[in-house]
């Protein structure tokens, strides 16, 4: 069996097909919930969370002498792609 897979109404109980492909790969307090050929998938550092939104390092660095690794999974998830922002933005404003 792929992935690790309890009997629930959750999101979290999903796991990969016998093809290999899951619905979706969801982070649930920590545990991973599917794995994919015999790959492991780990969770991201919050570093790489603040790098994802477009945050510098230095930004981050500061942020990480005052927050937990929890506040700063946080405050990521708060956060939107700026990339993703600016491609929204262009639809809306398409001619």
């Amino acid at each position: 069996m792929l992935g690790n897979y309890s009997p629930s109404n959750h999101n979290a109980s999903r796991i990969v097909d016998s093809g290999g492909l899951a619905p979706t790969v969801m982070e649930n307090h920590g545990t991973v919930t599917a794995t994919l050929h015999k790959l492991r998938i780990r969770k991201l550092t919050p570093k790489e969370c603040w790098r994802l939104m477009g945050f510098a390092d230095e930004d981050f660095d500061n942020a990480s002498k005052l927050n937990s690794n929890s506040q700063l999974y946080k405050q990521a998830g708060n956060s939107i792609v700026v990339n993703v922002l600016e491609e929204i933005f262009k639809q809306f404003f398409k001619e």
